[in-house]
């Protein structure tokens, strides 16, 4: 389980990557563009040029989702990125950071940390499973003018 999510990150995003540090990123738990270059960048942001790329690419290859609010204008400035696949997603936010600990033999402490953020992320990982579920529900008897399903 701790090697998986590191062998498949390093067959397509070398350590080194800019591509590695914005999935860490979003991984960490930031979904915004701006606390996403922030995080990304290490010492200064990166650059809106350098970002939006690399969020795009990461899109197209289905690594990362982007979420838009349901009751506004389109407004791309107000994405939320999220990565894509579960696995990878729990990866990321626990897993990642708690290699050094079990490889000392403190696995304890690694799932101290994930019991202690468990409700929070099991939350945001949860809400584009129903969301998708209850697209493919709808339109259905009920709610018969419901064309589509959406946060904020």
């Amino acid at each position: 389980m701790l090697v998986a999510g590191e062998l498949s990150l390093l067959g397509e995003f070398p350590d080194a990557s800019l591509s590695r540090a914005v999935l860490e990123a979003v991984g960490s738990g930031e979904r915004t563009f701006a606390a996403i270059a922030a995080q990304a960048g290490g010492t200064g942001a990166l650059p809106s040029g350098t970002l939006s790329p690399l969020l795009n690419t990461l899109q197209t290859k289905r690594v990362l989702a982007a979420d838009l609010p349901l009751s506004g204008k389109a407004d791309t400035k107000n994405k939320r990125y999220r990565i894509a696949d579960p696995y990878l997603r729990f990866w990321l936010a626990f897993l990642q950071r708690g290699i050094p600990l079990i490889e000392r033999s403190r696995g304890d402490l690694a799932l101290e940390r994930i019991e202690r953020s468990w409700t929070t992320w099991r939350g945001r990982a949860v809400e584009p499973v129903v969301r998708e579920s209850l697209l493919r529900l709808l339109p259905d008897e009920h709610w018969p003018d419901t064309e589509a399903v959406g946060g904020w």
